[in-house]
């Protein structure tokens, strides 16, 4: 993988060496170039420190050695050591939600004692750093650089799930015949894929709530409409005898 990625990046002219003024989005975008070269360094872009690394706690523990059927070479990591069975679904889902997790768990990020914020990793790195020292500005650095460019996908796919991968077809759910109807009952008829799923299907399957299931009578709801100007549902807050506005938020203190 290694050789294959450099090989590709020399014949675009995309190596780090050969890529200097060529990149048209760091010449119309040079401050968010550097932000995201810097975090993809881990480096500070902005501020007294930029330049240096960003500081790290490590734990008097050896470093942790790479696993079985996993390899790390020159900024490259590779872990193929998760398999699963063609047949299993549940497993397939699984690893789909880790790709598209949210970068930052709140509950690992606390404030330090000194002041700047600590930020815990889930295991210890091959270096034995366990969590990362940064500064407030550091970390909008950082969630700065997650923002995607103008104009770019919300969402890229590697491997077998990038759109020309040749065995793509063996892992995406194809979607069922015109003629047929689904298994699911609540499924939307309409639809021309599986992702597409209703409003009403993605409520179920998220909060275990089937909102077209009256909760007097259990008989089936039928959507007669959307509510999409304020007025109106205020009107049908108000008829419902529920609050039109947001309870009052309260500020954000230390835990």
């Amino acid at each position: 993988m290694h050789r294959r990625v450099r090989r590709l990046l020399a014949r675009r002219g995309r190596l780090p060496e050969e890529a200097q003024g060529r990149d048209p989005f760091a010449a119309q975008e040079p401050l968010f170039a550097q932000t995201v070269a810097a975090s993809r360094q881990g480096r500070v872009a902005r501020g007294p420190r930029a330049g240096p690394p960003v500081r790290r706690l490590r734990s008097a523990a050896d470093a942790t050695a790479t696993g079985p059927r996993s390899a790390r070479l020159e900024g490259f990591s590779r872990h193929a050591d998760v398999a699963g069975p063609a047949r299993r679904r549940d497993r397939l889902e699984h690893r789909g939600r880790d790709l598209v997790r949210p970068p930052l768990a709140l509950a690992r990020l606390t404030e330090s004692t000194g002041g700047p914020l600590l930020y815990q990793v889930r295991r210890p790195w091959s270096d034995g750093s366990t969590a990362r020292l940064l500064d407030p500005l550091q970390l909008l650095e950082r969630l700065a650089a997650l923002v995607p460019p103008p104009r770019r996908p919300l969402l890229a796919y590697h491997g077998v799930l990038a759109p020309r991968a040749p065995w793509r077809s063996a892992i995406v759910v194809r979607p069922p015949p015109a003629d047929t109807t689904p298994d699911d009952p609540g499924a939307d008829a309409g639809a021309r894929s599986p992702g597409r799923w209703t409003w009403a299907r993605l409520l179920r399957r998220g909060f275990s709530l089937d909102v077209l299931v009256c909760p007097r009578c259990a008989g089936s709801r039928r959507i007669l409409g959307a509510v999409t100007e304020p007025h109106a549902g205020r009107r049908v807050l108000a008829a419902l005898g529920l609050a039109a506005e947001p309870p009052p938020g309260r500020p954000v203190t230390a835990a």
